[in-house]
């Protein structure tokens, strides 16, 4: 077997273990099978970068990402640093560490494998959940299904609650809808496969709208929204963007005359959301940001014992987390954190909807999962979790998507040196 297909072997075992979820609804460290699925991630992305070396040591491969792609890199290079002004302690440094050996397996597996398998893993991967998870719901359904109060019926298969189920459930219906409204690479499609690719998204749908899962059913609908943008031309691409953008000024300015909060709700355009008490945690974030503007607190540095105290004084409960990516990177990393991330993912949002436009499943499905992340990562810290499934992912397919692989002993022409090149204009190398 050749190191590429090691390396694919393990990009399939990472899946699977940050998809392997544990119940820790009574704090970060209480279930003694955290340490041992820590210890299997980071042995993985450990053999994942040792076998990259080894390749590259044999055949030389030049990385070029793109600026969005550059950025993302820096982006996650500034929190590693960040450490060093943390308050966090031993929290902050395994957190950074673990964020570290991720990033290092990301580089690496974007240096040498295209998104196409990337794509495939993680789609392999979220059937293979679904699936068990639905088994669990007929046959063992004290697991499968929920019996808490407020959630009793809901379905969460294998998962430690219905909104991971769900979210599962919601990026292979994003993709089997792909493989129904984009055409395979030869053009050909098999009555079969088509029928069959019908009967799996239903069978999704099912899964899907009985966990239950209001953030899942979106982030489906956005997918979908995705997938609907890149069929058209970048012409109409670009007319419907542009409509959208001038569709937010006055949306905004009655966004702003009409935005309330609360405890528990966000008002806004006359509407009201529930935020599950994420306003606490925000408000409480941001009114104690005095001083630290610029750099922020540093990886877990913002939640130190003395903090939570206050907090749970002044509310009867505390979580060391924000429940938001994007409120998360402006406490943690400050004006710089949150600069370097809106400046990376505008830059990635570019050129992954100029690969999806080209018609490769592998590329719509990627900017698929970019409008999925965005939305995901207002409600949920996302960014935060160096060993959760869909920031794993993010990462991957981010860095890979914004990267243009070439080994070095085959220079750019000099007059396509700068220009976008499509994935699919270098094959993949032989090895032998």
């Amino acid at each position: 077997m050749s190191l590429l297909k090691l390396i694919d072997v393990g990009i399939f075992a990472l899946i699977l273990a940050s998809l392997w979820s544990l119940d820790t609804i009574a704090g970060a460290g209480t279930n003694p099978l955290e340490i041992v699925r820590y210890g299997l991630i980071c042995g993985i992305e450990l053999m994942i970068v040792g076998l990259a070396v080894i390749e590259i040591m044999r055949r030389p491969v030049s990385l070029r990402l793109s600026a969005g792609g550059a950025l993302l890199l820096v982006f996650f290079l500034y929190t590693l640093i960040s450490v060093a002004w943390s308050a966090g302690g031993a929290q902050s440094l395994l957190k950074d560490l673990l964020l570290a050996l991720t990033l290092a397996a990301a580089v690496a597996i974007a240096a040498l494998r295209p998104p196409r398998v990337l794509v495939e893993a993680a789609v392999l991967g979220c059937g293979i959940f679904v699936v068990l998870g639905f088994l669990a719901v007929i046959f063992a359904p004290g697991i499968g299904i929920e019996t808490g109060w407020g959630l009793a019926g809901k379905w969460r298969g294998i998962s430690v609650q219905k909104n991971t189920f769900g979210s599962l459930a919601a990026l292979s219906l994003v993709y089997g809808a792909i493989q129904l409204a984009v055409p395979p690479a030869s053009g050909l499609r098999r009555r079969g496969l088509t029928l069959l690719a019908w009967v799996w998204s239903a069978f999704l749908l099912v899964c899907l709208v009985m966990s239950g899962s209001r953030g899942a059913q979106l982030a489906t609908v956005l997918g979908l929204v995705a997938l609907g943008l890149s069929r058209l031309g970048r012409g109409r691409q670009n007319v419907v963007l542009f409509a959208l953008a001038l569709l937010l000024v006055p949306l905004s300015v009655l966004a702003a005359i009409t935005f309330s909060a609360d405890a528990t709700h966000l008002s806004i355009l006359g509407l009201s959301f529930d935020t599950s008490s994420r306003t606490d945690l925000w408000g409480y974030g941001l009114a104690n940001f005095d001083g630290r503007e610029l750099f922020g607190f540093g990886p877990s540095g913002f939640w130190t014992p003395e903090r939570l105290e206050v907090f749970r004084a002044n509310n009867g409960w505390a979580l060391d987390n924000f429940h938001s990516g994007y409120v998360t990177v402006l406490i943690e990393g400050g004006i710089v954190g949150a600069v370097l991330l809106v400046a990376a993912l505008i830059g990635c949002f570019s050129v992954l909807r100029r690969r999806a436009t080209g018609g490769d499943r592998e590329a719509v499905f990627t900017f698929a999962f970019f409008a999925i992340s965005i939305a995901e990562n207002l409600i949920e810290n996302v960014l935060g979790r160096s060993t959760d499934f869909l920031f794993m992912l993010f990462l991957l397919l981010m860095l890979a998507g914004n990267a243009i692989r070439r080994p070095a002993s085959e220079p750019a022409p000099a007059h396509t040196r700068d220009l976008p090149i499509p994935p699919s204009a270098y094959p993949e190398p032989s090895h032998g």
